[in-house]
């Protein structure tokens, strides 16, 4: 899963040398979040994170499979521009 946010041409691979802290950083409008392994459970998911952590509530969970798409969040990949929407119950 960390492969996906490395933007490079070998298709997913971490590039050699490269310091890996098993942390997630991301960003909501300008203010940074970064969430420890420690913090939460392998089982959270970002709807859980962003509704029970980040008190975020707007974002909706209704069929906890991602087939019905009211946990489709916006997600802009470092590096890139364009956003792509993703379900928030599957990450």
């Amino acid at each position: 899963m960390l492969s996906w946010f490395w933007n490079n041409e070998n298709h997913g691979e971490i590039p050699n040398g490269t310091n890996i802290d098993n942390k997630i950083k991301f960003s909501i409008g300008k203010e940074e979040h970064t969430v420890n392994p420690d913090d939460v459970s392998p089982e959270t998911t970002l709807n859980d994170y962003l509704r029970n952590k980040l008190y975020l509530t707007g974002t909706k969970k209704m069929c906890y499979e991602g087939g019905c798409g009211s946990c489709v969040v916006s997600v802009i990949k470092p590096g890139d521009e364009k956003a792509m929407a993703i379900n928030s119950v599957s990450l």
